[in-house]
């Protein structure tokens, strides 16, 4: 293990600070949003998959004097775009797919309580609750009781105050809870007749909440929710079906989690308890097993692929790998607010940032200080990511509600603090700007050849699936008589009478929405005038009721002079002079003149 301390003294840190803001533009600064979050309440994603990616927040405001504060917000740049209420106090929220359905655009998961409210499109659209818990049968009878006026009020509080100290005053249910807590008699007794009536439950909270890939390693594949919970339980919910896919006991509290890997591959999930445990969990197991015991309480976690991060009340940043042991120990020039992963791949390293309260922001690289962002706030929240078309930008939360945005440069160069200061005396030869980029970039084709033609191929075959895809849809879509767009609920049928030549095409097309009526729809017949003469090839659809049928009839005429020459009938439903895809299609397989047989 390696101590570093990342103090300075006032002159250098005046040239560090020099040298190192030029690596990140203050793109945004808004110290009157109003938003009071932590960094778990916040998330970057492209709700509606257009490439810009918005800021989701989970405000929580003053929600202990005023509870109608809670609101999910989200930012468009600098603009708030949506806004709704929440219920309840946001423990955490995360961005993630659902489902497979096009186009790809995320949902958005609030954790309160012991509820997961979902979000689709902004609108509520779901809400999971955790599975109830178990109650000990000695306070299902003391209840029981209490319900038919057979237990006094002091007996009572004996027998809960006994079942406290033999199972633990947390397994007891909200109700025994806040009982016991009651400091007078005669408050006893009302809430006693207040709740003896009601449903007797047990149910836990969630303290922490991240996401998992399911299968596929892709940024819109099908993700799982990790909830971690006060009853010491991890669950993996199926973000389809919303169901338990697996529960893992964990030897405390979770209150910070990370996880990496493919839920039905293999996965790695990274948790730090209330009781300063540090344990992990793996595809399989049914019980979290330790990494190591923390030397504080944890502040907060990032997991990259190789190692952990960890930030703890005393004050120091822990690097941990994969197997506990820990690498680099850092102490930190101030109290510790938050912590975020930043991905820096472009740069070949993955940093660590911390918030500082006094307003700094510092970015640690394999135990190593490589860049200083300053602030005029305490900070309270960080998230890096996707926002609007950057790629990597830096959204901060300051303790009085505000908002900064900070942009990585083009050109930023994160090299040690030290490396920075030392260099100073050294002056390079000037390159022209054009001349370095070339030789950057040749170096690093040489370096990453193989890495360079394996995406090239992985993008192009990506490519030619995603086309390849489109292209069956579209055709399918055509064909299969099923309705193109989702908002023109239509059903067509289509049936063929008689022995020929000459055959009656009989249509029916049906309304299936619930309240909306059409208007403007039209019938086309699209067929092969060589083989077959139909009489009315465009039909126009009246004013067409929900639950109506409307049927229409037409004579079909064969007209070929080859024996057993067939073809088949399209049926069209279009709406308007400009519309470029029909809304509903059929295909129709005509008979054999003579043959009994009908479509």
């Amino acid at each position: 293990m390696v101590t570093i301390a990342s103090k300075t003294s006032n002159a250098n840190y005046h040239l560090v600070h020099i040298a190192m803001t030029k690596n990140w533009l203050e793109a945004h600064a808004d110290f009157s949003a109003g938003v009071h979050t932590f960094g778990q309440c916040m998330a970057l994603a492209d709700l509606n998959a257009d490439g810009d990616h918005r800021l989701i927040i989970a405000d929580h405001g003053q929600f202990l004097t005023n509870r109608s504060q809670a609101k999910l917000k989200v930012y468009r740049g600098t603009s708030l775009v949506a806004e709704n209420a929440l219920l309840d106090l946001p423990v955490a929220i995360a961005a993630f797919h659902m489902d497979l359905t096009q186009p790809r655009i995320p949902a958005v998961a609030v954790a309160s309580g012991p509820h997961i409210y979902i979000y689709k499109n902004m609108r509520p659209y779901f809400k999971f609750s955790l599975p109830p818990m178990d109650i000990s049968s000695v306070e299902k009878d003391v209840w029981a009781q209490a319900k038919e006026g057979n237990i006094e009020v002091d007996v009572l509080m004996d027998m809960l105050n006994g079942l406290s100290k033999e199972v633990g005053f947390s397994r007891l249910t909200a109700r025994s809870q806040q009982l016991l807590s009651l400091p007078e008699a005669a408050l006893r007794k009302k809430f006693i007749e207040d709740q003896k009536n009601q449903p007797l439950r047990r149910q836990t909270s969630i303290t922490c909440l991240t996401t998992l890939k399911k299968s596929l390693p892709d940024d819109d594949a099908v993700t799982c929710l990790v909830v971690g919970t006060e009853s010491g339980h991890i669950y993996i919910l199926d973000s389809e079906a919303f169901t338990i896919l697996d529960t893992i006991q964990v030897p405390g509290v979770p209150c910070f989690m990370g996880a990496v890997g493919l839920r039905d591959v293999e996965f790695r999930i990274v948790v730090a308890c209330r009781n300063r445990q540090l344990v992990q969990v793996k595809r399989g197991w049914r019980d979290a097993r330790p990494l190591t015991q923390l030397a504080a309480q944890a502040l907060g976690l990032a997991i990259s692929p190789s190692a952990v991060v960890v930030a703890l009340m005393d004050d120091t940043l822990r690097w941990f790998t994969k197997k506990g042991k820990e690498t680099w120990c850092i102490n930190l020039p101030g109290i510790v607010r938050c912590l975020t992963a930043v991905p820096l791949p472009q740069h070949g390293t993955w940093a660590a940032a911390v918030g500082l309260i006094d307003g700094s922001i510092q970015l640690y690289s394999e135990g190593k200080l490589i860049d200083t962002i300053a602030t005029p706030r305490p900070v309270s929240a960080l998230i890096c990511g996707t926002f609007g078309q950057g790629e990597h930008c830096l959204v901060v939360n300051s303790e009085d509600g505000g908002l900064m945005v900070h942009i990585l440069r083009r050109t930023a160069n994160f090299k040690l603090a030290e490396e920075q200061v030392g260099a100073k005396d050294s002056q390079p030869l000037p390159i022209p700007k054009k001349t370095k980029l070339f030789v950057e970039q040749t170096v690093r084709e040489r370096e990453g050849a193989k890495a360079i033609h394996d995406a090239f191929q992985m993008d192009l075959l990506r490519l030619r699936l995603k086309v390849a895809r489109s292209c069956e849809s579209a055709l399918s879509g055509s064909l299969s008589g099923n309705p193109i767009s989702s908002t023109q609920p239509l059903r067509l049928a289509a049936q063929v009478r008689g022995l020929g030549p000459t055959f009656q095409l009989t249509v029916e097309l049906e309304n299936m929405a619930e309240k909306d009526a059409m208007i403007g729809l039209a019938i086309v017949f699209h067929y092969d005038t060589k083989i077959y003469q139909i009489d009315r090839p465009f039909i126009k659809v009246p004013l067409l009721v929900p639950r109506f049928p409307f049927e229409m009839e037409t004579f079909v005429g064969y007209v070929s002079t080859t024996p057993g020459l067939t073809g088949v009938v399209r049926v069209l439903v279009v709406k308007g002079a400009h519309q470029q895809a029909p809304l509903l299609a059929a295909l129709i397989h005509m008979p054999m003149p003579g043959d009994l047989e009908s479509v």
